[in-house]
């Protein structure tokens, strides 16, 4: 019986490691794209949804009728409401909410 090299061995464990080699990187990399559109969707649901109930409840507070209509500016607007707590309050209510549904 003849006994093989430690350099043929090698190259015939390569040979038969390459083809699953491709295979786990063709895997990997369709795994990846899809995790990666996964949380852009998710950053994009969660920023709409959070602009989305923001305006909700800066239209419905009881002080747009008094600090709202009187500034000319959207930007002033939103950092004078936005200093009110209770603005505040249900803005942090919203955001957990939202990290909730996660």
């Amino acid at each position: 019986m003849e006994r093989e090299s430690i350099g043929r061995i090698f190259l015939r464990h390569l040979a038969m490691a390459i083809p699953w080699g491709i295979v786990f990187l063709v895997i990997f990399g369709i795994a990846t794209l899809t995790i990666k559109q996964n949380i852009k969707e998710g950053i994009e649901y969660t920023s709409n949804t959070l602009a989305s109930k923001a305006i909700r409840v800066i239209y419905e507070n009881k002080m747009m009728n008094k600090e709202i209509y009187g500034k000319t500016d959207l930007r002033e607007t939103v950092k004078t409401l936005l200093k009110d707590p209770r603005i505040r309050e249900e803005i942090e209510d919203l955001l957990e909410a939202i990290q909730k549904e996660r």
